[in-house]
């Protein structure tokens, strides 16, 4: 990609769909292209056709639920990243963000996936941070567990609010 021109490597990308309409890394690059310029509409078309064709494109699935998330799809959201999570289960992003939409949810589904995220990736703060305030809000009972994550997030470099960690000591 021409990090200085995006345009020309949207045309790049564009021309060489043209000469093998199975080129997958195209539709995924032009489909993230969209995705991150605000184009949902443009970037669902290349990232559903790529599914369509490769639907066992753990990215594809991702940025498509991305898409969806950022259209406020949540549905549709959540299928796709679990779908990109069955087939790379310890994809840190799509756990974050299928976790992250269980807690906007208050769905408990939440603090099983800060769980599995935290256990694949312990040296992610931002996991021990979703993690502590899941056990907040699901499991108040373990004050221990919710302190523990917002400390580990803490020393992982996570900014945690004070105001939080003061409540939890």
């Amino acid at each position: 990609m021409d990090k200085d021109n995006p345009e020309k490597a949207l045309e790049f990308w564009k021309k060489a769909i043209e000469k093998d309409p199975y080129l997958t890394a195209s539709y995924l690059n032009i489909g993230n292209f969209y995705l991150i310029n605000g184009d949902y509409a443009n970037s669902m078309i290349y990232l559903k056709k790529l599914v369509s064709f490769n639907p066992d494109m753990a990215s594809a699935s991702a940025s498509l639920g991305t898409v969806y998330e950022r259209q406020n799809k949540i549905e549709d959201a959540v299928i796709e990243y679990n779908k990109a999570l069955k087939i790379d289960p310890g994809n840190l992003e799509e756990r974050y963000n299928l976790a992250n939409i269980y807690g906007r949810l208050k769905n408990p589904l939440a603090l099983e996936h800060f769980k599995m995220l935290v256990r694949d990736h312990p040296d992610y703060g931002p996991g021990h941070y979703g993690l502590g305030v899941s056990y907040l809000i699901f499991r108040p009972d373990r004050i221990d567990m919710v302190r523990e994550h917002l400390e580990t997030a803490q020393k992982l470099g996570y900014a945690v609010p004070e105001e939080l960690l003061k409540k939890v000591r």
